[in-house]
């Protein structure tokens, strides 16, 4: 089963607005993460610049909170999880999410 993201609901909406701050960002990665390490979001915004945002694990999922500059652009964000296992370096199924312009 692929990996599915969910966006927590923010406090006016469910869909992240630009600027955001505080908004979890979950993947269910459907598999055992003990001893997972080197756990990265890589993260294309809309422009194309890139970022790494770090996750931390809880239980099935990877989870992170966005900070100030993370959802600075409007329009459609992909993040490609990842993580290494036993020296293995994992890639997850890239996703998609759109962030709506504040004034929208």
């Amino acid at each position: 089963m692929a990996e599915t993201i969910t966006l927590s609901s923010g406090p006016i909406t469910d869909e992240p607005v630009r600027d955001d701050i505080g908004r979890l960002v979950k993947v269910n990665m459907n598999e055992d993460l003990t001893g997972a390490t080197a756990l990265s979001f890589d993260v294309e915004k809309p422009s194309g610049t890139r970022a790494t945002w770090t996750p931390t694990i809880s239980d099935r999922f990877l989870q992170y909170t966005t900070i100030a500059g993370d959802l600075n652009e409007f329009g459609t964000y992909r993040l490609s999880p990842k993580r290494t296992i036993s020296a293995e370096i994992l890639r997850g199924h890239t996703r998609t999410f759109f962030v709506k312009d504040r004034y929208e």
